[in-house]
């Protein structure tokens, strides 16, 4: 398929997430979710909770995400702010 029909649409964009650091790494050796969490009302409690929480099998993975990420979205998080977090941190 060329780009013509479709293959690479410009307007297509992919984000991901490293979240467990395999690829960027902060200067504080944090991962991106705990720094989210830390800008948008959690803190390292909350992190090592939620992450004890999961090992433990309390709660799934996508359980976890959900938690995280609800509560970035209860606390105003924006994609600008979001943007900026990785970017000034990573």
């Amino acid at each position: 398929m060329t780009r013509a029909e479709g293959a690479l649409h410009p307007r297509r964009r992919l984000i991901a997430f490293d979240v467990d650091g395999t690829l960027v790494d902060s200067a504080e050796r944090k991962v991106v979710w705990q720094l989210l969490n830390r800008r948008f009302g959690g803190d390292d409690g909350v992190n090592a909770a939620r992450f004890a929480a999961y090992l433990r099998k309390e709660i799934s993975y996508a359980q976890w995400v959900d938690l995280d990420v609800g509560h970035w979205v209860s606390c105003g998080a924006t994609r600008a702010e979001i943007a900026t977090v990785i970017t000034e941190h990573l």
